[in-house]
């Protein structure tokens, strides 16, 4: 009886150690194949904490990991798998003890890899953030500044002692809801004499991350209110890049870069450009669009249908009746395009939108016409 009543005791006590918060949104699956096939899905990193409910050294780590899947929310899908209990995990994996994590990265679904470092949340933070590229900008002088604010009105600055990008600022830059929408920037204190117009910004202690727009001006009256004053956790880093949001550009529903003939050099450069024509995507379409796409080398746009563009671009989007999608990549300095129409087959602008950046993505249409060139099939 006795024994019993240890067991019993054991059993709750070992269940409550993991018993995740949902808000750390941690997926807990009990069948391999379906957790295969949602990894397999997801073009995110992918870490798997495969723990056994006895185990003391997991029991220690849960917190950390708990805290790792909260920072990582929004760029990264997180498991955990009592793997005593359902050995199927055991055994694909080869486990040889506890606790085991192993990952995935976005582009490589079939190899996954065990963890072998620091079982802390920064840590692990840091190692799924070197997965992910880097969208905050290191700013190398004033001109290069003005550049990139002829493209965006304004972003989060980071001012710091520090010769490389922090893995915080790293993680808040990547999260969808400001990849494509709010620039961050990296400015080093012994660059300081290269900023001249931003002298004023440059603080007495560092690190320091203020929001500053295109009026550059500014800079030399930096309100209390638009220096970052919280602590460096990822959720209050967050809350703050959506204020910079609002102030950079407080037009409603106009929180994604316009395009035009000035920067589409500079915006297409590197990535899939994929401008929204606004007369026909809501505010929900754009962000749905978004999240779907997030972990594709893909940046976002919007075009005021056939008025604010002229020349080469105006002629493009006027070639079709009803467009949705001007999708755009330069390679060598040449551009190239796709004009995406509204697909007659389709319930909603929404599906044809994403029918058609899945084909470009895995090659089954083409970026076949030059902005400039004319083309037969227009």
């Amino acid at each position: 009886m006795f024994l019993q009543l240890v067991a019993v005791f054991l059993s709750v006590h070992t269940a409550s150690a993991f018993s995740f918060d949902s808000d750390f949104k941690i997926h807990q699956p009990t069948n391999l194949a379906d957790m295969r096939a949602q990894i397999n899905q997801s073009r995110r990193p992918v870490v798997v904490f495969l723990y056994a409910p006895w185990c003391g050294h997991c029991v220690s780590f849960r917190r950390e990991f708990e805290i790792f899947a909260r920072r990582v929310v929004e760029i990264a899908d997180v498991y955990a798998v009592d793997a005593h209990s359902h050995s199927q995990f055991a055994s694909f994996y080869g486990l040889k003890g506890f606790p085991t994590i192993i990952s995935y990265h976005s582009d490589k679904r079939r190899n996954w890899q065990h963890y072998s470092g620091q079982r802390t949340a920064s840590a692990l933070t840091e190692y799924v953030s070197h997965q992910i590229s880097s969208t905050a900008k290191l700013l190398s002088d004033e001109f290069d500044m003005r550049q990139q604010l002829e493209i965006f009105p304004g972003g989060v600055f980071l001012f710091t002692e520090k010769k490389r990008i922090p893995t915080l600022y790293n993680l808040v830059a990547s999260d969808p809801e400001f990849r494509d929408t709010l620039p961050f920037f990296v400015v080093q204190k012994e660059f300081r004499g290269l900023f001249a117009v931003l002298e004023k910004a440059f603080p007495d202690t560092y690190p320091r991350v203020s929001i500053l727009t295109k009026s550059l001006e500014a800079a030399d009256r930096i309100d209390e209110q638009d220096v970052y004053s919280g602590n460096f956790t990822y959720v209050e880093m967050r809350n703050f890049a959506r204020k910079a949001l609002r102030l950079v550009d407080n037009k409603e529903g106009n929180t994604l870069p316009e395009l035009s003939e000035k920067n589409i050099q500079a915006l297409c450069k590197k990535r899939l450009c994929v401008c929204f024509n606004k007369e026909h995507f809501s505010n929900q379409d754009k962000a749905e669009l978004m999240e779907r796409f997030q972990s594709d080398p893909i940046t976002f746009l919007q075009m005021d249908g056939r008025k604010a563009l002229e020349g080469d671009i105006s002629e493009i989007i006027q070639s079709k009746k009803y467009p949705i999608l001007l999708i755009l990549k330069q390679r060598s300095g040449v551009i190239s395009y796709h004009l995406a129409e509204a697909d007659s087959t389709s319930l909603s602008i929404l599906n044809s939108a994403i029918s058609t950046i899945e084909k470009l993505l895995d090659g089954s249409i083409r970026l076949e016409h030059k902005v400039g060139e004319k083309s037969n099939s227009q």
